[in-house]
């Protein structure tokens, strides 16, 4: 059954390689990066949005900056850092439901 489930304990493990990165990773990230900055920047603070109610609707309340709403997109928006340089890196988005009662059903954006 072993043999049938993965290698056995007398086969060598190959080393992991070094992930090689070409330009075109580069530009990726740079335009998720951006994109993300473009989110944010469109945000308004969750006091007296769909997100504020989304939260209380969990029994929850937040009263700081770092999660905040996009009307837009229905979403609320938190910023994620890099943990090292705190350079913002990205987004977290949760899509509000209409109803303010959970999350909402289907796909989030890319």
């Amino acid at each position: 059954m072993k043999a049938r489930l993965g290698p056995s304990d007398d086969r060598p493990i190959a080393a992991s390689e070094e992930p090689t990165v070409d330009g075109s990773g580069l530009v990726d990230e740079q335009r998720r990066i951006d994109i993300a900055a473009t989110i944010w920047a469109e945000t308004v603070p969750l006091l007296g949005t769909l997100g504020e109610r989304y939260l209380a609707s969990r029994g929850l309340a937040y009263y700081g900056e770092e999660i905040r709403y996009h009307a837009g997109l229905r979403m609320m928006v938190a910023m994620m850092t890099d943990a090292i340089t705190g350079e913002p890196c990205g987004v977290h988005r949760t899509l509000c439901a209409r109803c303010a009662c959970g999350p909402a059903r289907g796909k989030k954006l890319s």
